[in-house]
């Protein structure tokens, strides 16, 4: 059946389609990152689901590369996340910087502030 023996070299059209289907995985791993890059506008989640479904098809022939996507999709985050942060310090540090001392006046005057409520 298909001149399968045991113990013989593979033909070459089953070493073909494997580097085949080696470059496609490799090309779809790429543009994945390069897209994740880009941002997802905060769907990381969905594009996940997505990619794990498209690997588990590829399992079927022999073909998983789910365990591929754990390293982008963890740099991906890590990215969104660091971005993230950076964005709520710079808006704090401004509104620091623009509220001109009104919104912390209490704090360094020397009177103590408990809660919402003035304590002299």
């Amino acid at each position: 059946m298909l001149g399968i023996q045991y113990g013989k070299p593979l033909p070459f059209t089953f070493t073909l389609t494997t580097c085949l289907v080696c470059c496609q995985v490799s090309q779809f791993l790429q543009t994945l990152e390069q897209d994740l890059r880009l941002g997802v506008g905060g769907r990381l989640d969905s594009v996940l689901g997505q990619c794990m479904y498209f690997g588990l098809s590829f399992s079927r022939v022999g073909a998983d590369f789910r365990g591929l996507l754990a390293p982008i999709f963890e740099r991906a985050a890590l990215a969104g996340f660091t971005t993230a942060v950076n964005d709520a310090n710079t808006r704090f540090m401004l509104i620091l910087v623009l509220d001109d001392g009104h919104l912390f006046n209490g704090l360094f005057s020397g009177t103590t502030w408990v809660g919402w409520h003035q304590k002299g």
